[in-house]
């Protein structure tokens, strides 16, 4: 069977600075960081309503389920926390992937399969506490448009897709 070698030339990685990117603060480089590249999508005020949404809906389970597992140990979650819980996941769909997100955090998958970096940021618990309670709306408003399918995720839609049409224009196929 013949390998096939891919080779991309120097123009198939643009630049920061690039015609698909506008409006970028000078001080941006291509060594900022990421979290600094996110800040001109994601606003401050967006990451403290996400936190505030999780925060309301582990107090609404332990309310409503005073033995939930997750619910009975929550503690507030901090915007930072959910940065790296941000971090964290897309780490587990694009670098490190496993069949079931336990296999994450657990110490039995032997030496090669070890992944101890996510036990360093979050307990396992935590960790899928903080995915339980993924909430972007208060679901017992009778203000949302349940008929908006995507009503659950519309504050976050709201915010983001204009500041994509200010700060980003795809210049090649988007896959």
């Amino acid at each position: 069977m013949e390998q096939t070698h891919i080779s991309y030339s120097a123009d198939a990685f643009q630049p920061f600075h690039s015609p698909a990117v506008r409006d970028v603060p000078p001080d941006f480089s291509a060594e900022s960081k990421v979290l600094e590249f996110l800040s001109l999508f994601i606003s401050p005020d967006i990451w403290i309503r996400m936190t505030e949404m999780r925060n309301l809906r582990a107090a609404q389970t332990r309310h409503s389920k005073p033995k939930d597992y997750y619910a009975s140990q929550w503690t507030d979650l901090r915007v930072d926390e959910l940065k790296a819980f941000l971090g964290v996941r897309l780490s587990m769909e694009y670098g490190v992937i496993k069949r079931r997100l336990e296999l994450y955090f657990g110490q039995k998958s032997g030496f090669l399969f070890d992944t101890p970096g996510y036990r360093h940021v979050f307990t396992q618990d935590r960790f899928m506490a903080i995915w339980k309670f993924l909430l972007f709306v208060y679901e017992e408003d009778k203000g949302i448009d349940t008929s908006d399918k995507l009503y659950k995720v519309r504050p976050l839609i709201d915010s983001v897709v204009p500041k994509f049409r200010v700060h980003y224009i795809p210049t090649q196929d988007v896959i």
